[in-house]
């Protein structure tokens, strides 16, 4: 492995072993980890570099649990396929990538990298696993998203407090040479809060498959907060969100026009609807009260299907 330090691994201890819960003979579920998953950590929209290079940090706000809360995204500067030096932000991509790693860790099983838990793995291996889930980047595009996840720094705090907390969305990475059979193996050490979801049993069972499914990032960020949170989902029990909150926690581009918004969010929902996970959704217009033509928010009361709610049963029989 080519890295600077020499990194011990070890098979997962079984008081760590976050995917006991799924059996890998089931390919369609996979493992959430809470907050570190719905932390609005990924870019969506156009880049513009200055001087074709360089990108500044982002700053958000959102909620977690209704605490206020700020994070920051350092970009990652890496060498890309060209061996030019970039910036660049963790985007969808990157997204799906790690996706794809925690599902091959569960059918694989975890290993224990100094203290944290990760997976060894072939870039084939990975580049086939995409591809059966309809994403086909090729291994230098896999091995670049690799390297953003572990060079981006997220830094992230209470609103309110002074105290933080930064890492990676990779601690470590590593690639080896083609062996004999002209494969090349890596390792990741995933995120710490991976690993503390672990030891916390925080961790969410949802189906993969269906996830990676989705095209739109919202709408596999709204799949995953959904299922993190609206456990008691039933056909007769809405869950309503606000448009402000989808803005403020999901990190998707925030349009001047509050209509441009609403157009990104039913066109998520309409996605959804279109895979059988949710069978209605209505909206309710707030309006202001010093103008009273003018919406300041909207509220979408979403109604999911027989499949979704009975997925949600699964996941929770198997996590139990």
């Amino acid at each position: 492995m080519n890295t600077s330090t020499k990194m011990k691994i070890v098979k997962e201890p079984k008081q760590l072993d976050l995917f006991t819960s799924v059996s890998n003979q089931d390919e369609d579920y996979s493992n959430l980890v809470e907050m570190y998953d719905i932390l609005p950590k990924y870019y969506h929209g156009n880049i513009e570099r200055v001087d074709n290079k360089y990108l500044d940090s982002i700053h958000r706000k959102f909620k977690y649990r209704k605490i206020d809360c700020e994070l920051t995204i350092t970009p990652a500067l890496i060498k890309n396929a060209n061996n030019e030096e970039k910036a660049y932000y963790p985007s969808k991509r990157e997204e799906i990538v790690e996706d794809a790693l925690r599902k091959i860790a569960i059918d694989r099983g975890c290993v224990y990298i100094d203290g944290d838990a990760g997976v060894q793995f072939s870039l084939y291996e990975l580049e086939q696993e995409l591809i059966k889930r309809g994403h086909s980047y090729n291994k230098s595009q896999i091995k670049e998203a690799i390297k953003i996840c572990h060079h981006t720094s997220i830094q992230i705090k209470k609103s309110d407090e002074e105290d933080m907390m930064s890492f990676h969305l990779f601690e470590a990475i590593g690639f080896s040479s083609s062996n004999k059979e002209g494969l090349s193996k890596a390792y990741v050490k995933f995120n710490p809060l991976v690993t503390k979801s672990i030891k916390e049993n925080s961790f969410r069972v949802y189906n993969y498959r269906q996830c990676m499914d989705l095209s739109m990032n919202l709408s596999r960020w709204l799949y995953k907060k959904v299922t993190h949170l609206h456990r008691q989902a039933a056909t007769d029990n809405p869950y309503k969100i606000k448009l402000s909150s989808i803005i403020r926690d999901s990190g998707i581009s925030n349009y001047p026009r509050l209509t441009d918004n609403d157009i990104q969010v039913k066109k998520c929902l309409n996605e959804l609807k279109s895979k059988n996970i949710i069978f209605e959704y209505h909206i309710e217009k707030h309006y202001s009260k010093n103008r009273r033509n003018k919406v300041e928010d909207i509220l979408y009361e979403i109604w999911f299907t027989d499949e979704f709610c009975a997925n949600i049963k699964i996941q929770s029989s198997i996590r139990a």
